[in-house]
């Protein structure tokens, strides 16, 4: 699709104004590029960390041929495991994941300047590069708030990666399908939902912003999930995995993420936690004002139709905004009062009166806008239902920090139905010039970067892996020479688990702190945790260990004496003492 006319060239009193913007484009694409490049830097003293550590557990175990979530329990998808899988076979640890992340990092900005580059395609010089450059900084914006909110092999960033390829692909030609592109498609949508199932929502939300007709949503959404579901289904089945993430990882998961002070179906219409990070990103939030003027705007720019229709879905978009907050504290209230209506209560009427009138204002103007244009109306209503889903989807995990990052994808098919905008009405121009001013502005308004605080904090990091590499070649050459399988490892000990060539019983989940409030994971860790043959925990474990029931288990069945095999071995332990079952002296 042919960009909008931003000028032009015939008419020479634009030239100011256009070496006027190259120039500000200018200044503004430098600032991003340095920001970028001084955050990018950082993540090359990263070291694997917090849910990474999970993964290569797991993918260490999958390689020892253990079944993934019944020897090994995780609450992520397969998708990063197998990564992490692929990666300990390759480089042997987490180099090659390491180089994979800052790659799917890199891409953002690059996907998002190859789809303004070929949306723009008919557009003129000036024209297309100056929306190619704001998808740099809107591009940017996106990679700096990944690094953020889920940097260290955080699964979002590579399912961002798959999703916003996935839309690459769609958007290439809305007209007609390939049965390759077809193909593509369903592969990077299993790939997309195989790094996180509320994946799902993001890409129906996606659809459902760019689709102008049902045949695009078939097509685009509806076949390629079909597909890409039985290819799931039958991946998981051949590798053994499909019993266990049915009947174990699924119930798990939704043991540990959906419960919440809020009802699932209503964590939806929590647009203000999604705008609140947003707008965290910035002490001025150019970032999240650029992202929900876009969204609001959508509509406008995705079909050509009079300027005071365009004003009344303006209207309607607001107003179902506005609505869908004060539903979400309205029914929070009610939850808490356990759905009760005390009404003889003077605020709770007055509330609940304000309420009505709010569904019937929104009614009203929804009402209006299908009378007088239906392609308005629809656009709204997607608009809102894709928000709706968005929000879901970052609520179905209680809302955790870097479950924002789910919404990313959207937020890139809303900039793209804006590059590719054709509606030449006065009001959508103006309503395009006004929507360059927060991108433009994004660069300057970033976090302030202490970059040799967040360095020094990387290094540490690297030297506490470093011990644990030694310690991890230890605990190795420990079982390696007592013919051991798998082990456990307690408190600090468990520093050595991504890095052990052998695997241990379980991950450390089932001893969270989550884990102790759920009968059922305590009870599956006392036990992996009796049939560990050796179990590592740090000199002082029974000085400062609080679990008193893992401690009596311990001084009970185990021994700190050395066996025979595990004599004179002359590798260093930092920090980690083997407590050997008391069976094998």
């Amino acid at each position: 699709m042919a960009g909008i006319r931003l000028f032009s060239s015939d008419h020479k009193e634009w030239q100011v104004h256009k070496y006027l913007i190259v120039g500000v484009l200018f200044l503004a694409c430098v600032k991003e590029l340095w920001d970028v490049a001084w955050r990018m830097s950082i993540e090359f003293h990263t070291t694997i960390c917090c849910s990474g550590v999970a993964y290569m557990i797991s993918g260490r175990g999958i390689l020892n041929g253990l079944i993934l979530y019944k020897d090994l329990l995780d609450v992520k998808a397969p998708g990063v495991i197998l990564l992490a899988a692929l990666s300990q076979l390759i480089t042997g640890d987490e180099r090659f994941i390491w180089i994979l992340q800052i790659i799917v990092l890199l891409a953002v900005p690059a996907i998002t300047m190859v789809l303004a580059y070929h949306e723009t395609r008919t557009s003129d010089w000036f024209e297309r590069w100056t929306l190619i450059a704001l998808s740099f900084l809107v591009g940017s914006a996106f990679l700096l708030y990944e690094v953020e909110r889920a940097g260290r092999f955080e699964t979002e960033s590579f399912g961002t990666f798959f999703a916003l390829l996935y839309l690459l692909v769609i958007a290439w030609d809305r007209q007609r399908m390939s049965y390759l592109r077809l193909g593509l498609t369903s592969l990077l949508m299993l790939c997309t939902i195989g790094m996180k199932e509320p994946f799902l929502f993001i890409l129906l939300a996606m659809n459902l912003l760019l689709s102008r007709d049902i045949y695009f949503f078939l097509r685009s959404f509806l076949i390629p999930f079909v597909i890409s579901f039985l290819a799931g289904v039958l991946i998981l089945a051949v590798l053994g995995y499909l019993w266990p993430y049915l009947t174990i990882y699924l119930p798990t998961v939704i043991a540990d993420r959906l419960p919440s002070d809020h009802g699932l179906l209503f964590r939806g219409i929590i647009i203000i936690r999604v705008l609140k990070d947003v707008a965290w990103f910035s002490p001025v939030p150019m970032f999240g004002y650029a992202i929900f003027y876009l969204w609001a705007a959508h509509p406008f720019f995705k079909y050509q139709e009079r300027w005071k229709y365009l004003i009344l879905s303006v209207v309607s978009i607001v107003l179902l905004a506005s609505f869908s907050h004060f539903s979400s504290l309205y029914w929070q209230l009610i939850e808490r009062l356990h759905y009760s209506f005390p009404l003889k209560d003077a605020f709770f009427m007055q509330l609940t009166l304000k309420y009505v009138a709010s569904i019937v204002v929104v009614l009203i103007s929804l009402g209006i806008l299908f009378f007088r244009s239906r392609e308005l109306f629809w656009g709204v209503l997607f608009s809102c239902i894709a928000g709706y889903l968005v929000v879901f989807a970052i609520g179905s995990g209680d809302f955790h920090l870097n479950h924002y990052l789910l919404a990313i994808p959207a937020y890139a098919a809303i900039f793209l139905i804006f590059v590719g905008n054709r509606n030449r009405t006065i009001f959508a121009k103006a309503l395009f010039y006004l929507a360059i001013f927060p991108i433009v502005l994004i660069p300057f308004y970033h976090p302030k970067l202490q970059y040799d605080k967040k360095v020094q904090e990387a290094k540490s990091q690297f030297q506490a892996m470093q011990k644990a590499k030694v310690a991890a070649k230890y605990a190795d050459e420990v079982m390696y020479r007592c013919n051991l399988a798998q082990y456990s490892s307690l408190s600090t000990a468990s520093a050595i688990t991504p890095f052990t060539k052998h695997s241990p019983t379980d991950l450390g989940f089932t001893q969270s702190s989550f884990a102790k409030d759920k009968p059922e994971l305590r009870k599956r860790f006392l036990e992996r945790l009796e049939v560990a043959p050796v179990v590592f925990v740090p000199p002082d474990f029974f000085q400062t260990n609080d679990d008193k029931a893992v401690a009596d288990y311990l001084q009970n069945h185990t021994t700190a004496k050395l066996p025979s095999c595990a004599e004179n071995i002359e590798l260093d332990r930092e920090g980690i003492t083997p407590l050997f079952k008391t069976v094998m002296e």
